[in-house]
């Protein structure tokens, strides 16, 4: 029996999306690992590299303010001690090209947030 061309044509149209629209769990997966083993080298590489941030005391985090509607979209606001009217702001984007990094490590804000 001969499979029309149209009718082969759609079924591996259909076999394509079928594949296409479910890779999210196992790249999410394999992004999360890969994450992981960032970090830990990272953590190997050098003092501080891997731990909390510390930030100066008196001050004070508040930390995981939703700017979206995924769970991952948090920042983190520290605030000084002494809050001076007209004080300079700095915002700060760590880098990682929003894969990878986390905005709570040490490397990340501890030199910022002395300042």
């Amino acid at each position: 029996m001969r499979i029309p061309r149209v009718a082969l044509a759609a079924l591996i149209a259909g076999l394509v999306l079928a594949i296409a629209s479910h890779p999210a769990p196992a790249q999410q997966r394999l992004r999360e690992r890969l994450l992981q083993r960032m970090e830990q080298r990272a953590g190997s590489e050098g003092e501080g590299r891997a731990t909390p941030a510390t930030p100066p005391p008196g001050s004070r985090v508040e930390r995981d303010i939703a700017y979206g509607p995924d769970p991952r979209q948090r920042y983190d606001v520290y605030l000084p001690a002494q809050v001076a009217p007209g004080a300079p702001i700095l915002v700060m984007v760590h880098g990682g090209g929003w894969r990878t990094g986390d905005k709570a490590l040490a490397r990340v804000v501890n030199n910022k947030a002395a300042w």
